[in-house]
């Protein structure tokens, strides 16, 4: 992802009338997780949970599975660590820096 594009990407994805209101405070948190330097995050999902003040993984796995079937995130998988995450722009949105 272009590094100068998050800001247009929260813009973006905030206008996203199909995303669930959770869902976008997911994809926030997940943005603030970021060190600038990398466009991913990794924190677990009792961190995500306690952090947004989700009362149950099954609601912040919902969430996750929102933003990934919309094309904005995607998830690699670790074994005995916690999932990375990607924000990315749907394949229907145009990008310009």
């Amino acid at each position: 992802m272009i590094k100068n594009s998050w800001l247009n990407w929260r813009e973006i994805m905030i206008d996203d009338r199909g995303l669930s209101f959770g869902a976008k405070g997911v994809a926030l948190y997940l943005n603030t997780c970021m060190n600038g330097k990398n466009d991913f995050a990794f924190p677990s999902i009792a961190t995500i949970c306690g952090e947004m003040s989700i009362g149950s993984k099954t609601t912040a796995i919902k969430y996750l599975n929102e933003l990934c079937n919309r094309g904005w995130l995607t998830r690699e998988k670790r074994f005995s660590k916690s999932t990375i995450y990607h924000l990315r722009f749907p394949e229907s949105v145009e990008v310009t820096s």
